[in-house]
């Protein structure tokens, strides 16, 4: 799915962050078109999102540390 974020409601959104700013981010959701949308629209925000998709395994990665 592609998400467009380059404008948002009319507005501008500001420029994804460089690598040092990227932020490592966990979303736990169990509709996977919701996931989906959220992945990419981070990734295309300059950040890294992995999904769980219950709260379970989201409890579990969550808890590992990595994010």
């Amino acid at each position: 799915m592609y998400v467009d974020m380059k404008t948002s409601g009319g507005r501008q959104l500001p420029p994804p962050p460089v690598d040092s700013e990227a932020m490592k981010l966990l979303v736990i959701e169990d509709d996977r078109e919701a996931a989906d949308f959220l992945v990419n629209a981070f990734g295309e925000a300059g950040h890294v999102a992995h999904t769980a998709g219950d709260g379970e395994t989201g409890f579990v990665l969550a808890d590992s540390g990595q994010y």
